[in-house]
């Protein structure tokens, strides 16, 4: 399987009050939030009041190759599971962002995936994180592939790698000098880099009864 890199680069187009304010829309009435204690239902319907200046700070993030720090501090809440609420074994960490950080994710996320999609860049064996294709559609072409191999008088053979916590493990060079390759190189592979580092986090508790 080759996965082509691709000799156009990537340039942010600027962001709009309009985009702002459709995303925002978009959001879902949840109350849940970051470390600001803003929920997204309050942004959803206020977002008129501050689109501007929202789109001015998005738009010198990416004229700047910076993600904003404030933007990539993590509230991590331990939801409970099962069992004993003493141990810790029985809870999962949720990670809560701002949905400033998360409005700010998805417009530039919008802008890589027009690019890659133009450009072909991913290979059609990537299932997961885009348009129209799921779990589903990856099963469903897996089946294909068996059925097709055994037609033909073969004996396919399934490889199935299940990596814990992988984003914890994944080089942030390596991912950059892919990114760099596929195009998205110059002030926007900086405003990656800046997305990557310097990240924090912390661990909100509600006493137990």
């Amino acid at each position: 399987m080759n996965i082509k890199g691709c000799n156009k680069s990537l340039f942010f187009s600027p962001i709009t009050e309009n985009e702002v304010v459709k995303l925002a829309k978009s959001l879902k009435n949840k109350f849940t939030t970051g470390y600001d204690d803003i929920p997204d239902a309050i942004v959803k319907q206020c977002i008129d009041y501050f689109k501007k200046p929202l789109m001015d700070i998005f738009n010198i993030s990416l004229e700047t190759g910076t993600f904003p720090e404030q933007l990539k501090i993590a509230k991590v809440i331990p939801i409970h599971k099962k069992g004993n609420t003493r141990n810790i074994n029985n809870y999962r960490p949720i990670a809560l962002l701002s949905v400033f950080s998360k409005l700010l994710e998805k417009l530039v996320y919008n802008r890589i995936i027009t690019f890659i999609e133009k450009n072909g860049i991913i290979t059609e064996a990537q299932h997961g994180f885009r348009s129209k294709r799921s779990t589903e559609t990856a099963l469903l072409d897996f089946i294909n592939n068996v059925q097709s191999a055994i037609d033909d008088k073969m004996n396919p053979v399934g490889i199935f790698l299940d990596l814990s916590k992988a984003y914890d493990v994944l080089d942030h060079k390596i991912l950059l000098d892919k990114l760099n390759a596929y195009g998205i190189r110059g002030i926007t592979n900086k405003w990656m880099e800046s997305y990557l580092t310097n990240r924090k986090q912390f661990v909100e508790l509600k006493c137990l009864k």
